[in-house]
Order: C-alpha cells, then structure tokens, then sequence
C-alpha cells in the first residue's frame, strides 16, 4: 500500500484524467485528420484511374480474347493430355491406381510403376509428333485423389472437360466476387480481370487446382468479413488440397485465436482426413513422403523452383552457389521473418469490419505464397478477391498498385507479343519449347517478391501511426499521449507551433 506522502492527491488524479481525456481526444481528432489526407490522396489517384482503367480493361480483354485462341490452337495441334492439362493427367493417373485397388502405390512414380502404366493410357489420344510424358511425382494428400475420383468414370477427354467446366464456374464466382469489391468496375471489366490474368490462364491451361482454391480463399475472406468466423474456418480446410498454402491462415487464426474458425478448420479437416482414410486407406498417408522427398530436395528438378514465386527461387536466383542445406535454411529464416512482419500488422483486437481488414487479409494471402515452400505462379490465383478488396482501400501507393498490376498481368502481355505476333500462335512440335514461359525464368518471382515487398511497405507505413498510439496507450503517463497527439496534429498541418 502506497503512503501518503506517495499516494497521488484527488486533483492529482482528476488532472490526470483530463490530461488523458485530452489526450484522447486529440488523438482522435488527429487519425480523423489522417484518414482525410489519405482520402484526398486516393481521391487523386482516382481520378487518374479514371484514364488509366479502360487502358488496363481493353489490355485484359487481349490478353482473354488471345488465351481463348492460344488454347483452341494448342488443341487443334493435338497436344491434349502432352501440354494442354499436363498437370491433370498426373491427377488423372494417380486416381486410376486408387480405382485399380493400388491406393498404396499411389505415389510409386518410378519408370515402370502403376501410375506410369496409368498415365500412358492417356496417351491415345494425343496425336502430336512428340513423345509423350512420363510420370512426375504428385505430393498431393490422399483426400485429393478420392475427391478427384469422379473425373475417372467418364472417358479422359470427357473427364478433362468436366474438370475444365468446374474451373471455369469457379473462375466465373470469382468474377462476381471481385466485381462485388470493385464496384466501380464493370462486370464486363471484372471478367477479363480475372480470366486475362495469367496466373488463372495457366492454372485452366495446366488442369489445377487453384481456381477451386482460388474460390475457398475467396469465400473464408467473405465469410470473415461477415462475421461468420466457423465457415471460414471450413473454407479454409478447402485449402488442404494443397496444404503449403493453408499453414499461414491457420496459424493466424490461431494466433489471435479465432475459435469458432478453428473449431471450422478441424471440423473440415477431419472431414477430408476420414474421406482419405475411406477412400485411399491409411497405408497411403505413410506412402506420401515418397513424393514428398523429391519435391524437398532444395533443386529438386520435377519441383521446377526457378520457376516458383517464392523465397525459395528467388535465394536461388540470388545465390546460385549456395548448398543446399544452407539453402534450405536460409529460406526457413526468410519464411519465419515474413510471417512475424505480417503478423505485426495484426496488433490489436480483431475486427473483420474495418477496412484495414482487407489489406491485412490480402498481404496474407500474399504471405503465404511467398513464404510456401513450393508455390507457382498460378498460386497467384488464390488472392484476386482479397487483393480486389484491398485495392479499393486508400493505402497502395502508385507504385505498389503498378507492381501489383506487371506481376499478374505483364506474363500476358509479353505471351501476346511472343506468341500471337511474332509466333502467329504456332503449336511448335518440340516439347522442350514453352507454351507459357517465352522470358528468362527469374521474371515472375521479380514481379512478385517486388510487389510483395511493396505492399508491405505501404502497410507499414500506415499501420505505425496505429501501432505508435497502441504502444502509448499502454503507458502510465496520460501526458505522453497528449503531447504525442499534439505532435502528430503539427504534422498534418492542424496547428502550429507556438513561437
């Protein structure tokens, strides 16, 4: 117990009071103050936008109206199942083995293995001159082969189409999504935003998944924003089909300890957990790192990570002399930074309703690209929702909105170049020629590492007035907050100082 000579008086502590109150209350006036300064700015960069959005709509249609004859093209040369849904066939195949009674062996991607004998019943149907693929390890969890079973009943190319057809309805849902957080762009507009982008042409050329994903992202972002925290924890176990990009969301959920999410994610994921078991059976979880192995070794060459978009091509590219080992380490460091950096622009409660929320949101959609180990561009996909969203907030800097704009969609410009003018579209024979990477391989994750870097910079600097005041506020001394108000009213040009 304090003494008296020590024990603060009633006009002491009435004092302090109205020198917090103050305090607050200048603060307050302050972030107001803040707030239109930056509305101003965004007002400008609006009124810009107003000249240069039709320029990037009519560039998107190119870049969709060329997709749509690059893919006709790609299939009148006969290159189904050889190019055009490469990566479904490796999906394709691996589901057979299940269907055949081999689900143990469904990650035996060796030379003479079941899914090699699968994977070469599809190539009857490709009528090109080049030899047709071999298998390549698919380190997908068992729940995927068991949700992707029923493509395999009707016949491939069938199988391919309905697969494709899914795509396209989520990339459709997308639209609507995206369109719903950019109001000012036509719906016209929002399709060729999302169906010229790269990232989803690649990801529907190719067969992915990420479209699917793409949509879960989406609707666990959605689902946030309405306040409905256990289906976006659902949504989020979507993201087990490809698990390297659901580890980021959860552990922030998990951070601020969003239980109605969590109980959502465990919910979802026992789910697909017993649907694996069902399905596949449980000697197949213990036959995953057979494929997992090769995709983890630092060069791994079916990995393709100079081709990736993450820390791991871009340590690769920077130091190509480094050991693997090391390698590997750096990137685990580099990974673990950029979570607690995106993590720090979560500091204070929880409230999905404001509009910082969306730019919190998109950076870590944006994270967990980069900070996952083995991530392509057409990840990218994942985040157009959440990045529309976080674009109609006023803290992209021009800048940053430019490297946002090259990393998604330069990729397509520079195919329209390559391959609709000076190639006329033509299907070259040899298969060691891309269709889709007519640039020196350290450009996407160039693209993207910038316009990461970039976002967030502009959050952090309009996340430190917040975290200043969060830290002041947790001082003993009310007066610290008023004369720091003061400070910050002097910077936006409300007062000055007193000579």
């Amino acid at each position: 117990m304090a003494s008296p000579a020590t024990r603060p008086s009633r006009r002491s502590l009435s004092a302090a009071r109205l020198t917090g109150s103050i305090g607050r209350t200048l603060v307050s006036v302050a972030d107001h103050a803040v707030d239109k300064l930056s509305a101003s700015r965004w007002s400008a960069f609006a009124w810009k936008g107003r000249a240069v959005q039709p320029t990037v709509l009519a560039l998107a249609a190119i870049g969709t109206a060329f997709y749509v004859v690059r893919f006709w093209t790609v299939y009148a040369a006969g290159e189904l199942f050889h190019r055009l849904g490469f990566d479904w066939t490796m999906f394709w195949a691996q589901a057979m083995v299940v269907r055949a009674g081999d689900a143990p062996d469904m990650y035996d991607f060796s030379g003479d293995g079941p899914v090699t004998h699968q994977l070469q019943v599809l190539s009857q149907f490709y009528t090109g001159p080049g030899k047709f693929q071999f298998a390549l390890p698919v380190a997908y969890p068992p729940w995927f082969a068991a949700l992707f079973l029923p493509f395999t009943f009707p016949s491939p190319p069938m199988g391919f189409l309905l697969w494709s057809a899914l795509s396209l309805a989520c990339g459709v849902w997308l639209v609507v999504r995206f369109k719903q957080m950019l109001p000012s762009v036509p719906l016209l507009g929002a399709a060729v935003l999302i169906f010229g982008a790269y990232p989803v042409a690649l990801g529907l050329f190719m067969g992915q998944v990420v479209l699917i994903m793409g949509v879960a992202v989406a609707e666990m972002f959605v689902s946030f924003r309405a306040g409905r925290d256990f289906r976006a924890g659902l949504w989020l176990a979507v993201l087990l089909l490809k698990p390297q990009y659901a580890v980021l969301f959860g552990l922030l959920i998990l951070w601020k300890w969003r239980v109605r999410a969590l109980l959502g994610a465990a919910l979802g994921t026992i789910a697909l957990f017993v649907l694996g078991l069902i399905v596949v059976g449980f000697p197949a979880f213990l036959r995953i790192s057979d494929s997992a192995g090769d995709f983890a070794d630092f060069r791994s060459e079916h990995a393709a990570p100079l081709l990736m978009i993450n820390w791991r091509a871009l340590v690769l590219y920077a130091l190509p002399w480094i050991a693997s080992n090391q390698g590997v380490i750096l990137v685990a460091v580099l990974s673990i930074a950029t979570v607690i950096v995106l993590f720090a622009f979560w500091q204070g409660p929880w409230n999905a309703a404001a509009p910082e929320f969306s730019t919190r949101f998109a950076a870590v959609a944006l994270g967990s690209l980069v900070t996952s180990y083995h991530s392509h561009v057409h990840g990218i996909a994942l985040m157009m929702v959440p990045l529309a969203a976080a674009w109609a907030q006023p803290v992209f800097s021009t800048k940053t909105r430019v490297a946002l704009l090259a990393a998604v969609y330069l990729p397509t410009l520079l195919l329209v170049w390559t391959g609709g003018v000076v190639e006329r579209f033509a299907v070259s024979a040899a298969g060691d020629l891309s269709l889709w990477y007519a640039w020196p391989d350290g450009v996407p994750v160039l693209l993207f590492m910038t316009a990461f870097v970039l976002v967030c910079r502009d959050m952090w600097r309009a996340e430190q007035p917040r975290l200043h005041l969060t830290a002041l506020t947790m001082m003993k001394s009310p007066m610290a907050v008023n004369n720091t108000a003061l400070t910050r009213l002097r910077r936006v040009g409300l007062i000055r100082r007193a000579n």
